[in-house]
């Protein structure tokens, strides 16, 4: 049985970090805890122009934050590693940036696990290493009708269909080489909501492991604040989630408790200290969607990450309920840890 040195000491420091962060948050009542994983955006620039892109504000502008040369990306990535040993490598769009194959392998040689990235599967056909590098590659699944698909990134039809024969790849090849697990990441909005269900038949039939999250504008889901039938099969759509993630627990990512969070809407105890978020040109910004962006500190020889989180963060401040429901599973996920421990434990060591 091959012995993946890099898991098992990810998970060793990961169930660490989940003890510290309960009892800070559910024992001391803190509002900051320590980061779970870093999400880096590698690069804002991008070969799409998707209608609701969350970072719609650093993507389509002509000046962009400029990213970093190699000697300084690798400094930087140690640094994070000191801090947490999971990197989730995010845009823009990460295939786009010159030689990305090398950077992920950099990444996989620091150490980093699991070692994932978030794609539009646009041009994955042209990067089959950075398959073999990564463990899991995201790719955006909105629709599986590719006229649909080419709409919503804005690119051009065959694009669409470029795309989606991508995903279907990069799965087989997970099944037959083993290369990166393929997870869809569906965004539900009032117009993805009614094909939601395609989305999840074409993901069982190609075994790919499906994660939903809410569209957010204004730090609310836009799900909650249209009309009933949309609401109705936007909560249908999550049972069905739901029911088949009780069939088959791996196809489904995401616990139990989040993914009855999302399907209701409700509230949750956010603590974005628990995504470590680092830019193009290596700055910490401050993760809370309300603040998203505003720099805590670069990462410097000089200054650590943790100096960084130190200097920015008051970690004695007490928590104060936030009145927002940003229901993106970066917040949510961590927070429904907390209220089922040890249920949320035991998802993450089978994984």
């Amino acid at each position: 049985m091959f012995f993946n040195i890099r898991k098992v000491q990810a998970q060793i420091r990961q169930v660490g970090r989940f003890f510290t962060n309960f009892v800070r948050a559910k024992v001391l009542r803190r509002q900051h805890i320590l980061p779970h994983f870093a999400l880096w955006y590698i690069t804002h620039r991008c070969n799409a122009g998707c209608a609701w892109c969350s970072r719609a504000k650093q993507v389509h502008v002509r000046e962009k934050v400029p990213e970093m040369k190699r000697d300084r990306m690798r400094q930087t990535l140690r640094q994070i590693y000191q801090i947490t040993p999971t990197l989730y490598i995010n845009g823009g769009e990460p295939l786009v940036m010159p030689g990305i194959d090398d950077i992920v392998w950099m990444a996989r040689q620091i150490g980093f696990y699991p070692l994932i990235m978030n794609t539009n599967a646009v041009c994955l056909h042209r990067h089959k290493r950075v398959l073999e590098r990564l463990d899991t590659i995201v790719v955006s699944l909105h629709t599986v009708d590719e006229v649909r698909l080419s709409q919503i990134y804005q690119i051009a039809p065959k694009a669409g269909v470029q795309a989606i024969q991508n995903i279907r790849k990069a799965a087989e090849l997970h099944r037959t080489h083993g290369t990166a697990s393929v997870m869809a990441n569906l965004v539900l909005t009032p117009d993805t909501v009614f094909g939601a269900d395609d989305v999840l038949d074409f993901c069982l039939e190609n075994k790919i492991e499906l994660a939903v999250v809410p569209a957010i504008a204004d730090q609310h889901p836009i799900v909650g604040k249209t009309t009933a039938d949309i609401r109705m099969a936007y909560a249908q759509f999550l049972n069905r989630v739901i029911e088949q993630k009780e069939k088959d627990p791996r196809s489904i990512q995401g616990t139990f408790a989040y993914l009855r969070r999302v399907r209701d809407l409700g509230e949750f105890d956010c603590r974005s200290s628990a995504v470590l978020v680092v830019s193009p040109d290596g700055h910490v910004t401050d993760a809370c969607d309300l603040r998203f962006g505003q720099p805590l500190g670069r990462i410097e020889e000089q200054a650590s990450v943790r100096s960084i989180l130190r200097k920015g963060l008051d970690f004695q401040q007490v928590f104060r309920p936030c009145r927002h429901r940003c229901l993106k599973a970066c917040y949510t996920q961590p927070a429904m840890a907390f209220e089922t421990p040890g249920r949320a434990l035991l998802e993450y060591l089978r994984r």
